[in-house]
């Protein structure tokens, strides 16, 4: 093989999971999106892992219970008296209460345990939600009987939602325990919160069994096992199903949404677009032009037209939707930053670097000044400004902004990680290109 063929040879290895990337990184920012507008979170981190960003999906379902029945019931919950309580609401409450739409914030050790006593009566319907703020956690729910009859375990790290939707079947005292299995794991704090206790109704049946498809799916196309394909499929069509028939006018076109992006992830485009078409109509028939939910939509339609070449159609999608994102969030927003790299990178790829230069530009100071300079979005977006360097061929400005990107990650993420797999083998690209054999070599064995 000659030199000019090394960077070739070493680049398609790696090729294959960075070309999933950007269709892969519309799960963590649709349901960012999703959370941000119903308040349900105040901060964006990116995930950056495989398993974090399938998980999300999972956070998707908490949105979904508005306009419900009212509800009926509160709770009283037991706790280890040695950790302090705050309540997230403003009204003074006891401590030792959950009530409904009354969050509690409590600190968690790695080898601590909390039990929360809920009184429910049979065939009541429950939906809550355990949010991490710096521990991995586990909820359990246990019947009056001490069986256990739903466990939420969502890998999702240390930080992100763990939802809990539960028909009860007899009266009594229900236990909801939160605990952490890693038992050296760093105090942290979680928030419980009881966002519906009421009588069920017909459709919470298909609710429940909904999101539990929904559930399965997510976490089997994680695994990416070629031999659960049609079991993936089989539960998503059954979450869809489920949702419809519950009325779930907000959780439906989020799972047909996660159904196009697995397919989108398996390069299966045809199939992709019209589950997005759908999820879009949907939400427009249901939240109007306007809302700034369909931004995403469009955006998801608009990336997928970009994965697939067509920039005459994913341009004016694109622009919609940062114009729309713009009105509803600011222009400061690290939101706004997926629908700029989107548009940006239409243009790098049409070769208009005069207008993907500046917007590139754009996401970095937006990140820089959301996330701080050593953070692993604003790597990302540094590589993003290198690679348009790259492309034109201005290796001079490329080379210390790859450097710099490399940096950050190994920091930020470990040297084993695939993002600081990928910034090793750009930086060997370019000494490559370069005719720096002797820099290039060494890189892509090391990314490998």
């Amino acid at each position: 093989m000659t030199k000019a063929g090394l960077g070739q040879k070493y680049q398609s290895i790696l090729s294959k999971n960075i070309e999933h990337r950007t269709m892969f990184l519309l799960y963590l920012d649709h349901i960012k999106e999703i959370l941000v507008m119903t308040n349900f979170t105040k901060t964006y981190p990116r995930a950056r892992s495989k398993a974090l960003l399938m998980s999300l999906i999972l956070s998707l379902t908490i949105i979904s219970c508005v306009n419900k029945p009212k509800p009926i019931n509160s709770i009283s919950s037991a706790s280890n008296p040695s950790i302090s309580a705050t309540s997230v609401a403003t009204a003074a409450i006891d401590p030792n209460q959950l009530q409904f739409d009354k969050a509690i914030e409590r600190e968690l050790k790695g080898d601590g345990a909390h039990s929360y006593t809920i009184k429910l009566e049979a065939n009541q319907y429950l939906n809550a939600v355990v949010e991490q703020k710096g521990i991995d956690i586990v909820a359990t729910l246990y019947s009056p009987s001490a069986e256990k009859v739903y466990e939420v375990d969502s890998p999702n790290g240390t930080v992100g939602p763990e939802p809990i939707y539960f028909i009860s079947q007899t009266t009594g005292n229900y236990r909801l325990e939160v605990c952490s299995l890693e038992k050296e794991a760093k105090a942290g704090n979680y928030e419980v919160k009881v966002n519906e206790l009421r009588a069920s109704v017909a459709e919470d049946i298909d609710r429940v069994a909904g999101f539990k498809a929904l559930g399965e799916a997510v976490l089997l196309a994680a695994e990416g096992k070629r031999e659960n394909l049609q079991l993936v499929i089989k539960k998503y069509e059954e979450a869809i199903e489920k949702l419809d028939k519950a009325n779930e006018l907000l959780a439906k076109p989020n799972a047909m949404t996660s159904f196009g992006i697995f397919y989108a992830n398996r390069g299966d485009y045809l199939k992709a677009e019209p589950l997005f078409i759908q999820a879009l109509d949907i939400r427009k028939k249901a939240l109007g032009d306007n809302h700034p939910l369909m931004a995403q939509s469009i955006n998801n339609l608009a990336i997928l037209y970009e994965r697939k070449g067509d920039y005459s159609k994913a341009e004016p999608l694109l622009i919609q939707a940062l114009d729309m994102r713009k009105k509803a969030l600011g222009d400061n927003h690290p939101l706004m930053v997926q629908s700029i790299n989107s548009l940006a990178r239409v243009y790098e790829n049409k070769e208009d670097y005069t207008k993907a230069e500046p917007l590139f530009i754009q996401a970095l100071d937006i990140y820089k000044k959301a996330l701080g300079d050593n953070h692993p979005d604003t790597a990302t977006s540094i590589n993003n400004l290198a690679e348009l360097y790259y492309r034109k061929g201005d290796y001079l400005k490329a080379e210390p902004l790859l450097i710099q990107t490399l940096d950050i990650r190994k920091k930020a993420l470990g040297d084993n990680h695939l993002d600081t797999a990928q910034s090793i083998n750009n930086l060997a690209s370019l000494y490559s290109d370069k005719g720096d054999y002797s820099k290039a070599e060494p890189l892509y064995i090391q990314a490998l």
